[in-house]
């Protein structure tokens, strides 16, 4: 998905900010974001119904490749 600015990339916020799975609220599967952006960053994250997968992609101990290029 494009995150929009405003938007925190994990499943719930203690400070009651708008999450990627409130947008996604309609979606019949359970939604998994791989990685994180910042609360004021926009841009692609990854989203996956694999949890096995997400976790596979994020955990440090499967030294999966990331790229990041910022404007």
């Amino acid at each position: 998905m494009n995150k929009p600015r405003e938007v925190v990339t994990t499943a719930s916020d203690d400070k009651d900010r708008a999450t990627v799975l409130d947008i996604l609220k309609d979606v019949p599967q359970r939604i998994y974001p791989v990685g994180r952006l910042d609360y004021d960053t926009t841009g692609v994250l990854l989203l996956t119904n694999d949890g096995d997968l997400a976790n596979q992609l994020m955990h440090p101990s499967y030294k999966s490749i990331r790229y990041m290029s910022p404007r």
